[in-house]
C-alpha cells in the first residue's frame, strides 16, 4: 500500500525536536514492503498546499498523522498546537479516499477528544512502530480492528483496546533519520539526534502521562545496543545526541552501564538529556557522564518542599534533592533545573522554600526554570483530584483546551510577581515566557553559523547579563 506519514509538529520553541516516533513508524512499515512517503511539516510554511500536492502525486491509501503536543503548557500564555490539524484532515478528505489514522504522544493522552475534534475514526495509542503495521494489515485483510493500542469511533461510540503487553526487542532502535527527514535542517537549529535507552515509567507522579503512553513497566534496551546505535550515528557524521527517555537515570545501574559502554568504545560525541531524577544523581553517575562528554543535563526537581513533593507523588524528598544538587555543584556539566509551582499543598511558604533552594544550591550559570500551574490530563491522579476539589465538574470536560491546577492556597498575582523579582535579580532564573521568545529560532541559527554547540541554554545567564548591560531586559 501507499502510506503517507505526516509529522505535524511545527513548534520550534524552546528548540526543534526530530520526529523520532514518526520516523520509526515509517521505517517499520517500509520493512514490510509498503511504499512509504514521509512529510515533515516542521519547516514548511504553506502546509495545506504542500500536503495537497503530496497527496495528488503520491496517492496514498493510508495517511498517518503524528501529533506530538496539544499545547505549550503555559498557564500565562496558553497556545494550542492542534489548530491546523482539522485543516490537514480536510485536505486529505477532499483530495483522496485514504484511510486516516491519528498517532503520536498527544493521541495517546486524548484519543477520543482528538478523534472527535478531527472527525476521524481511527487512532494508534500504543507503540506506533508495532501497532500501526498491525492496523494496516487488518485494514488490508478487512479483519477486525479490535487490536491492542488502537482506538476508534464506531456509530458515534468510542472504543479503545488498551495497549498493554506487546514485547519490544531489547535492542535500541534508532531509525535512519536521513531517509525520512532533513536532518541537517534540524542540526542548523541546534537540534540533536534523539535516542531512547528504554520504554515505560514505573513512577506515580500525579500529573504525568508517560505511564499512560508507555506503560508502568520498564522495557530496557541493552546498554551494548545503545552504544551500537550511538556508534552508527557518529559514523554518519552526527555528534550531538540526546537521550530522550522519560527518566534517563532510572534504573540507576542501567544508565551507568549505558555510559560505560559508550566510554569503552571511545566514541567522540556530545551528549545531553533533560530528564534526570534527583533520587539517582551521585558523583559516580556524573563522573561517567562527564567522561563521555555530556554537555548538558536537565533535572526535573519540580519543588524543594517536602510537602509539595509528597503531594506530587515524586518519591523523593528535600534531602535527596540537596544531595543531588551537591553532586552537580562538584561537576562542570551545565544543568537545567525544572521547578513546577502551584501543585497540591503549595503555599507562599513552600514557593519561597523552592526559590531559596534554587538560590542557595544551584550554580549561577546553571538554569532555574520556573513554571506556574500544572496542566491537567485525563487519566492522571491530578485529574481525579481536580474533580474532587471542584476545579471542574464531574461531567465531560474538553481537556483539549488547556486547564491548569493551581493550589487554592496560592495567590496567582503574588507568585507571578515573585518570579518576576527573582528573574530580575538572578540572570539564571527563567520562566516559560523566556523559552517562547519569537527570535529564538534566529538565535539558534546564528549559534550554528558561529560554531556554538548545543545546548544553547547553557549560555542564557551570560546572554541576559550582556543584554541587560545594553539596556535590553530579556
Amino acid at each position: 500500500m501507499n502510506i503517507l506519514i505526516i509529522s505535524t509538529n511545527q513548534n520550534k520553541k524552546p528548540v526543534v525536536v526530530m520526529p523520532l516516533g514518526a520516523c520509526m513508524v515509517a521505517e517499520a512499515c517500509g520493512k514490510l514492503g509498503h511504499k512509504i512517503k514521509m512529510l515533515d511539516l516542521m519547516f514548511v510554511k504553506d502546509t495545506l498546499s504542500v500536503l495537497k500536492r503530496e497527496i495528488n502525486v503520491f496517492k496514498p491509501d493510508i495517511v498517518g498523522l503524528s501529533v506530538r503536543n496539544i499545547d505549550n503548557n503555559n498557564l500565562n500564555k496558553p497556545k494550542l498546537y492542534i489548530g491546523k490539524l482539522k485543516d490537514l484532515v480536510n485536505v486529505i478528505k477532499n483530495n483522496s479516499k485514504a484511510t486516516i489514522v491519528l498517532g503520536g504522544s498527544a493521541v495517546g493522552i486524548l484519543p477520543e477528544e482528538l478523534l472527535r475534534y478531527t472527525e476521524t475514526s481511527l487512532a494508534v495509542t500504543g507503540y506506533g512502530e508495532i501497532v500501526f503495521p498491525k492496523l494496516i494489515d487488518a485494514i488490508i485483510k478487512n479483519d477486525s480492528l479490535d487490536i491492542q493500542g488502537v482506538a476508534r469511533i464506531e456509530n458515534n461510540r468510542f472504543i479503545e483496546k488498551k495497549f498493554s503487553s506487546y514485547f519490544i526487542s531489547d535492542l535500541c532502535n534508532v531509525p535512519d533519520f536521513e531517509k525520512w527527514i532533513n536532518v541537517k535542517r534540524y542540526l542548523k537549529q541546534q537540534g540533536s539526534i534523539p535516542v531512547q535507552t528504554k520504554r515505560g515509567c514505573p513512577y506515580n507522579c500525579i500529573y504525568c502521562t508517560y505511564s499512560i503512553n508507555e506503560g508502568k513497566k520498564y522495557q530496557l534496551f541493552s546498554p551494548e545496543s545503545v552504544a551500537d546505535s550511538v556508534e552508527r550515528i557518529v559514523e554518519k557524521g552526527f555528534s550531538d545526541i540526546e537521550f530522550v527517555d522519560n527518566v534517563f537515570n532510572s534504573p540507576y545501574q542501567h544508565a551507568v552501564d549505558v555510559c560505560e559502554n559508550i566510554k569503552s568504545r571511545k566514541i567522540n560525541a556530545r551528549f545531553n538529556t533533560m530528564s534526570l531524577n534527583p533520587s539517582f544523581i551521585n558523583d559516580r553517575l556524573l563522573d561517567v557522564m562527564d567522561d563521555i562528554n555530556f554537555t548538558g543535563i536537565g533535572i526535573t526537581a519540580e519543588s524543594a518542599s517536602d510537602t509539595v513533593l509528597q503531594n506530587l507523588g515524586k518519591g523523593y524528598n528535600l534531602y535527596a534533592l540537596k544531595k543531588a544538587a551537591l553532586s552537580v555543584l562538584r561537576h562542570n556539566i551545565p544543568c537545567f533545573w525544572m521547578f513546577m509551582l502551584g501543585g497540591p499543598g503549595e503555599t507562599k511558604e513552600t514557593v519561597l522554600e523552592t526559590l531559596e533552594f534554587a538560590k542557595k544550591f544551584i550554580k549561577p550559570k546553571d538554569i532555574v526554570s520556573l513554571t506556574i500551574g500544572i496542566r491537567i490530563y485525563p487519566g492522571t491522579e491530578l485529574e481525579k483530584k481536580s474533580r474532587e476539589e471542584g476545579i471542574f465538574n464531574t461531567g465531560m470536560v474538553d481537556l483539549l483546551n488547556p486547564l491548569f491546577y493551581v493550589s487554592r492556597d496560592l495567590d496567582r498575582d503574588w507568585i507571578v510577581s515573585k518570579i518576576k523579582k527573582y528573574k530580575e535579580k538572578y540572570f539564571n532564573f527563567i520562566d516559560l515566557d523566556s523559552m517562547e521568545l519569537s527570535f529564538l529560532p534566529s538565535i539558534y541559527g546564528l549559534g550554528y553559523l558561529f560554531g556554538i554547540k548545543p545546548p544553547l541554554w547553557k549560555n542564557i545567564s551570560s546572554v541576559r547579563q550582556i543584554t541587560r548591560f545594553l539596556g535590553i531586559n530579556l
